[in-house]
């Protein structure tokens, strides 16, 4: 993938898209206009929810995303390949890596929670070290331990068994398969979205880059095995940080991965990808042409005669995740669950598989008759598109969501001869399509609020309880939006 294509997955605002394994498939009716008139028609779709972890510029990374990415950049052919995230609600990717479009050969996922709860790293008073503190900590004492007996032991002594950590891997080869176990060669990415430089996740991160030194790894300008991406407010560590934790660092260390996995023999080759991250879910609604359900280029067309594409947003999970944290407009909140937090406003995310503008491609987006945005569609391989939803608009979503278990999104295009095809996993799944990520959805993003620590004193406790750590966090409940 040359370095246009790269810049074209980030577009301005905005995002790639978010999805899951189908749950039902619905037939809706619709009103196309064309030359003033009425005519009916139907758009058929189908729902799913999908895990997502969010980069330091709040764009996310879904499971299928990933999928797409690893297939893309990295390719098909390793010795085997490991991926471990600390998001909350994370879950899904374990089961999209084991489904269609997910990973072939060896390979294992880590995740530190379920697909309904947050991850708790640590709290106190104790302190209570939750499964990625456990995880490094198992590593560290065994860098030649398996992939699955270092996950059972993080899990075993996690102090928040209710996180439910997830595991899912290719088979045997893959769970007995060590951090550092490539015939040939081994490279890995650390991505950690942390921005306080004494804060419990960037120490962890840190602990885990000085144990894949101890592994074998290098982090040398001649023999750099360790692409290491952190928080925009970091220090940047002699030997540490290479880049930034942006989603355009994460896409260029991805492909940076491929690029040093086929300079040499692939099938000999350990790839590990570690994501220290905020996370949470999604609901997408993949949007079809009346009898072109689960046909490639069978998604809908988006034009001013046909503009409207429906968004299902029912699923209680991520109805409440939105919710969170909202102030209503006279007074408290939609949803306050003392159990989470969340770090960015809730987000409209979809994909187009192409385009077509005669002019300028400028686009408005609306829910329900509410302007959430602008986004620049002018590229003929269509794109990935997020914008933020504030307050004062889900206030006004809410009620819509509650009564009816859905939204209408409307696109105003600058021309009557200007189109755009939404994308289907049908389209995401083949060898030569662009599009990393499919349909149209609401989504969120959250971090454990049971890690709140009350005392000035609290958190230089958890430097006994990890070995290695050093951590301090300011007392008082800490900035949603920071670490």
């Amino acid at each position: 993938m040359d370095t246009s294509q790269t810049k074209r997955r980030y577009q301005t605002i905005l995002q790639k898209a978010i999805l899951t394994r189908a749950c039902r498939c619905i037939a809706i009716a619709v009103g196309l206009l064309a030359s003033g008139s009425v005519a009916a028609s139907a758009e058929q779709v189908k729902q799913e929810l999908q895990s997502l972890f969010v980069t330091v510029d709040r764009i996310n990374v879904t499971s299928s995303k990933l999928m797409k990415l690893i297939r893309t950049d990295i390719g098909n052919t390793w010795q085997d390949l490991e991926f471990i995230t600390t998001s909350c609600k994370s879950g899904e990717f374990v089961t999209r890596a084991a489904g269609a479009g997910g990973l072939p050969g060896t390979w294992s996922v880590d995740t530190a929670s379920d697909t309904t709860h947050c991850t708790t790293e640590f709290s106190t008073p104790g302190p209570k070290i939750g499964w990625p503190g456990n995880y490094v900590t198992a590593l560290a004492a065994d860098t030649k331990a398996g992939a699955k007996p270092v996950f059972d032991a993080a899990k075993k002594n996690s102090a928040f068994p209710a996180d439910n950590p997830q595991y899912g891997s290719s088979g045997a080869a893959a769970d007995a398969f060590s951090v550092h176990g490539g015939k040939s060669a081994n490279y890995a990415l650390i991505f950690n979205t942390s921005t306080l430089a004494a804060g419990f996740r960037n120490q962890l991160a840190q602990r885990l880059y000085r144990t894949l030194l101890a592994a074998g790894y290098t982090d040398t300008p001649k023999a750099d095995t360790i692409e290491y991406d952190a928080g925009d407010k970091l220090p940047d560590p002699p030997g540490f940080t290479d880049k930034t934790a942006t989603y355009q660092s994460f896409l260029d260390s991805m492909k940076l991965l491929g690029t040093q996995l086929k300079s040499g023999t692939p099938a000999e080759t350990k790839v590990y990808i570690f994501a220290e991250a905020h996370g949470g879910i999604a609901e997408r609604t993949v949007s079809y042409l009346d009898g072109q359900l689960g046909k490639p280029g069978g998604g809908t067309i988006v034009s001013n005669a046909n503009p409207t594409v429906t968004v299902l947003a029912d699923n209680p999970d991520v109805v409440a995740g939105l919710k969170q944290q909202v102030p209503k407009t006279g007074g408290g909140f939609w949803a306050d669950d003392p159990t989470i937090e969340r770090v960015q406003s809730p987000f409209l995310t979809f994909s187009t598989l192409s385009s077509h503008f005669v002019g300028a491609a400028l686009v408005s987006v609306s829910l329900d008759g509410i302007l959430i945005g602008q986004v620049d569609m002018s590229d003929p391989l269509g794109g990935d598109f997020q914008l933020s939803l504030n307050d004062e608009t889900l206030n006004a979503l809410f009620p819509i969501i509650d009564a009816t278990g859905r939204l209408t999104a409307e696109f105003a295009l600058p021309d009557s001869a200007d189109q755009f095809q939404l994308a289907t996993p049908e389209d995401w799944l083949l060898p030569g399509s662009d599009s990393l990520d499919y349909g149209i959805g609401l989504g969120f993003a959250v971090e454990s609020r049971l890690e709140d620590v009350s005392e000035p004193g609290a958190l230089p406790l958890l430097a006994g309880a990890l070995a290695a750590f050093s951590v301090f966090l300011r007392p008082g409940r800490r900035n949603p939006w920071g670490r």
